[in-house]
């Protein structure tokens, strides 16, 4: 972790042309204008909030701050890569969890810190084909943490990722703005029974996938993640009975074994756990499924949110 000292001890400047070699995503999804490695060998970057948070409340959205640290995560993991060359680092598990006092912040507060973030994060391997990163999002003015986020990854050769996904590959046109800097993806058919949410995901288009990876439009894992807390968001202002009241994420955790890709039809299921609890923490549980017969899970989420001040 990175103290109030911290600008002392950013010593080394990393070149992130180097960093995208060795990676598979690139901008827009990939954010970072500079990076910079510590003196005890944590790879840091500045952190700017890009997409809206609508009725959520924090220093960002809980799934971006998801986004931009999964993928510093996986800088880090290419730089501890014994094997050079780039690879695709799939993040397939991350866990976020937001410090205490971050939650009880009021709104302005909290966007007052959102001018000045910075992420950290170390990574290490396990075996070739399986790295995991530790990360932290933090208040470069004060030094103080405001979230962890620990993410694994599978690690594949770019040969390996093109065998296993080769029909699906398309050519991707460039971008002309982020999508990521608007809500590009929204749910349809929304019906609420009691604790339950069901909603389909609209029709994915490939450039909401920007990024995310060239000629390989896949959703990211984040993005997904914002989907469901968007959906838990719906349930919950029901639950409360107030369809815009604001929450805050207090912790997510995050699987997804598999990819989704343009041409995947998704429908979301949460379910709140907690319903005899009535205290300001809900906890729900969220998955996406593939729409038809064989019902393919894509994600797994589960989440717990709070009142908002």
């Amino acid at each position: 972790m990175i103290d109030s000292h911290s600008e002392q001890t950013l010593t080394t400047e990393i070149a992130v042309s180097e960093v995208l070699s060795q990676i598979a995503v690139c901008k827009p999804y990939f954010a970072f204008d500079s990076m910079q490695e510590t003196e005890d060998g944590a790879l840091c970057a500045p952190i700017t909030p890009e997409q809206p948070m609508g009725v959520e409340r924090g220093v960002m959205a809980a799934a971006e701050i998801g986004r931009h640290l999964a993928i510093l995560g996986s800088c880090a993991a290419a730089r501890a890569n014994q094997v050079s060359s780039q690879h695709y680092y799939l993040a397939w598990k991350a866990d976020l969890r937001q410090a205490e006092h971050v939650g009880q912040l009021a709104h302005r507060d909290a966007q007052l810190l959102a001018q000045d973030l910075i992420g950290c994060a170390r990574a290490e391997f396990s075996d070739k084909r399986t790295a995991r990163a530790e990360t932290q999002l933090i208040h470069r003015l004060t030094g103080k943490k405001l979230y962890d986020l620990s993410v694994e990854y599978k690690v594949l050769t770019p040969r390996l990722f093109e065998k296993m996904y080769s029909d699906r590959r398309i050519t991707t046109p460039a971008v002309e703005f982020n999508p990521y800097a608007a809500d590009l993806l929204g749910l349809g058919d929304v019906f609420v029974l009691d604790d339950i949410l069901s909603a389909n995901l609209e029709a994915l288009d490939p450039i909401s996938c920007a990024g995310h990876f060239p000629n390989y439009p896949a959703l990211p894992v984040a993005i997904l993640a914002h989907i469901l807390i968007s959906a838990a968001g719906k349930l919950f202002g029901k639950i409360v009975g107030n369809d815009d009241a604001p929450y805050t994420v207090a912790t997510t955790l995050v699987g997804a074994d598999h990819l989704a890709f343009p041409d995947d039809k998704l429908h979301v299921i949460i379910q709140h756990k907690n319903s005899d609890d009535k205290g300001p923490y809900r906890l729900f549980r969220g998955r996406a499924l593939s729409e038809g017969k064989e019902n393919r899970p894509f994600g797994d989420l589960q989440i717990t949110l709070r009142e908002a001040e």
